[in-house]
Parts: structure tokens; C-alpha cells; sequence
């Protein structure tokens, strides 16, 4: 979890900060075509600026202790098969330990109703509180895991076994191949496609969580037929509506 600071780079020249970008000529030798001021780019000192990011509560428990939960944003997918998942986590924080002695850990994705629980888990060590119990939270068994739990809050959970650690530097890279997925009933359609922008998903950047948007497309939107696109354009905007007002009438 970083700090949204960004600065110039020491010492930057004006070239530096001004635009140097220039718009290629049009076939043809056409002139070049003048480049949007609000377009103009600097350079920043390096950071971790990629964003936004899906923030994730995860969670797990070893023999003898209670379960506990950490929130992530340094996280993503990083296989189709077999399902994969990628967690950052410092050597500090007392979940690191607790996942490379079970080899298991449970990725649990929040909505704004776990919002504080969010935020509450990122800065609280299960070292000095119980968590679970501070934020009324409940578990439950993930199939495939012996130990670490789902929160049952949460619109989705992934089950991993731990399957590779990299240590990088500030971080260690934790591989996890996801075995088991339980989700919302509430968030799954008729014809039992998981629908979770409906959950009212958060995201993360540079230290700030905020809740994602309106539909903007589909995979493929730009190259789609027109038939295509109007057809899973309508679908999808019917589907907003309800979303945001309810069933429509």
C-alpha cells in the first residue's frame, strides 16, 4: 500500500516537463496535427503509480490461532490453467508467516458494505487485536483448504494453495493456484453466470479506495458487429438500470 505523492524528477528540465510528444504525419506527407495541451506529459520520480488496483481482504489461520485477515492491493491474476493469483506481502506483517507455514490463503473480494472492514484490516495487526470480532465478521470453510477460511461478507472468495514465493526486494511475491470459488447466490443469473458488477465492487489508487463506475463496453466492443454491439450493448444497459434503480417496471 503506497502514498499518492508524485513529484517532478529532481532536477527535470523544462524539456523534461513540456510535451515531447509529436502526432506522426497522415499518409500522404499531410502536416502534422497540433497536440492537445491537456495532453502535455512530465516526468515523476519512480513509484508505484499503476492504478487502480483491486483491493482484496485476504485471509488465513494456522493450528491454534484464531482466523485473521489483510487487506491487499498489490494483487492480481496471473494464469488461466490453471487458475492462478499473485499476492505482495511484506515480511513484517504476521499473515506472511502464516501463509508459508499452511501453504493456503483465501482472496476475498469486498463491497462497499465491507468497506471500513477495508480499510480496518490494513492498519490494525492481528498481533494487536482480533479483527473478526472487532468488525463482527464470520467465517467459513473453503473447500480444498484445511485452514485458512473464507469470510462469508465478502461477494466472493478464492481458495489458493500457495504454490511459489519470490522474494523481490520491499515485498515477497506470493503464487497461488485458486482450487476452490465460492460466491453471493444473489450474484448469480439464470443462466448461472456470476455477475459481479453487481456487487458494488471497490478499488484502490495511491492510497484512496474508491467504487468502480458505469459500463463502458465489452471485451471485443471495438471490432464487434454492429448487430453484436447494439444487441450486448442494450443487455448490458438493461442490466445498470437494475442495478442502480431496482427491477424496471
Amino acid at each position: 500500500m503506497q502514498d499518492r505523492k508524485a513529484q517532478k524528477s529532481k532536477g527535470a528540465s523544462k524539456a523534461q516537463v513540456s510535451s515531447q510528444a509529436e502526432v506522426a504525419p497522415q499518409a500522404g506527407g499531410a502536416s502534422k496535427t497540433e497536440l492537445d495541451p491537456n495532453l502535455t506529459r512530465q516526468d515523476l520520480d519512480l513509484g508505484n503509480y499503476l492504478s487502480p488496483l483491486p483491493v482484496t481482504l485476504v485471509s488465513s489461520q494456522k493450528a491454534g490461532d484464531r482466523p485473521n485477515a489483510l487487506t491487499i492491493a498489490w494483487n492480481g491474476i496471473i494464469n488461466s490453467k490453471p487458475p492462478m493469483v499473485s499476492i505482495s506481502l511484506q515480511r513484517t506483517r504476521y499473515s506472511y508467516q502464516t501463509i508459508k507455514e499452511t501453504g493456503e490463503f483465501v482472496v476475498n473480494v469486498p463491497d462497499l458494505a465491507l468497506a471500513k472492514a477495508l480499510d480496518y484490516c490494513g492498519v490494525k495487526s492481528y498481533r494487536d487485536t482480533d479483527k473478526f470480532q472487532d468488525l463482527g465478521l464470520h467465517t467459513e470453510p473453503m473447500q480444498g483448504l484445511d485452514q485458512a477460511p473464507a469470510i462469508v461478507e465478502a461477494p466472493l472468495s478464492l481458495g489458493c494453495k500457495l504454490r511459489d514465493v519470490h522474494a523481490l526486494g520491499s515485498h515477497d511475491l506470493f503464487l497461488g493456484e485458486i482450487i476452490s470459488i465460492r460466491a453471493r447466490a444473489s450474484l448469480i443469473d439464470d443462466q448461472g453466470a456470476l455477475r459481479l458488477e453487481d456487487a458494488g465492487l471497490i478499488s484502490y489508487v495511491h492510497g484512496e479506495y474508491f467504487s468502480l463506475g458505469d459500463w463502458l463496453g465489452f471485451f471485443g466492443w471495438s471490432i464487434a458487429k454492429e448487430d453484436v454491439l447494439k444487441r450486448r450493448t442494450q443487455a448490458a444497459r438493461t442490466r445498470e438500470k437494475k442495478r442502480k434503480y431496482g427491477k424496471l417496471k
